[in-house]
């Protein structure tokens, strides 16, 4: 994760009265890492991760691993190590622009909500997250994340890293640290953002695979 890199755009997309309250008020509702853990979706969409926060991975390619119960030793084929932190992060969660152009959508991105908002000011974006995050005594971090192999990364996870699976997300993540920890979302609040962003909804434009 490296706070450094910054975007050309960033897209948040969701509900259309959820993204009026962002655009409008700049409220953001961040939800605890356990939520993506344990969501159960009628339909895969990309938001359950029951993988989201791991601690560390390993894959069989690059690792092997023995368990020993009593006399028997077994080899999984693939291991992994999780922490349920109780004071993991909680996630606000949008989608880098990193190619400049006219904007374009991948198809799956339409299950994520019918209405979006394109952030083009991403430093001042960031300026004011990080603003109301200390005035309420919390800690940010931020970044685009970094899509590894299930079978080939081995090393350490936490809320910067997912497999593969979720790359064409193109991810860029706000990892909040509340001051009391808590599995409550927590909301925060930027004020209105109508001068650095916009809103729209999906129907107006041709996805993208």
């Amino acid at each position: 994760m490296a706070e450094e890199a910054r975007p050309l755009g960033l897209v948040k997309f969701g509900h259309p009265n959820h993204m009026e309250s962002l655009l409008r008020r700049g409220e953001l509702h961040c939800n605890p890492l356990r939520y993506f853990q344990n969501l159960e979706e009628a339909k895969p969409i990309g938001r359950a991760d029951p993988n989201d926060g791991l601690w560390r991975s390993y894959g069989p390619s690059v690792s092997k691993i023995t368990f020993q119960v009593g006399d028997r030793k077994f080899e999984p084929s693939w291991a992994r190590l999780t922490v349920r932190d109780p004071i993991a992060p909680h996630i606000f969660s949008l989608c880098a622009v990193t190619r400049p152009g006219p904007l374009t959508i991948n198809g799956r991105m339409r299950d994520l909500g019918e209405a979006f908002v394109v952030i083009k000011d991403v430093s001042e974006f960031l300026r004011r997250v990080g603003a109301s995050a200390g005035a309420a005594g919390a800690q940010l971090q931020y970044g685009a994340l970094e899509y590894v192999s299930r079978d080939e990364y081995a090393g350490g996870m936490g809320p910067f890293r997912k497999f593969q699976d979720f790359a064409w997300q193109e991810e860029f993540r706000l990892a909040v640290y509340a001051p009391v920890p808590t599995h409550d979302a927590i909301k925060l609040k930027i004020g209105s953002i109508e001068d650095i962003a916009q809103l729209a909804d999906t129907s107006g434009f041709h996805p993208t695979h």
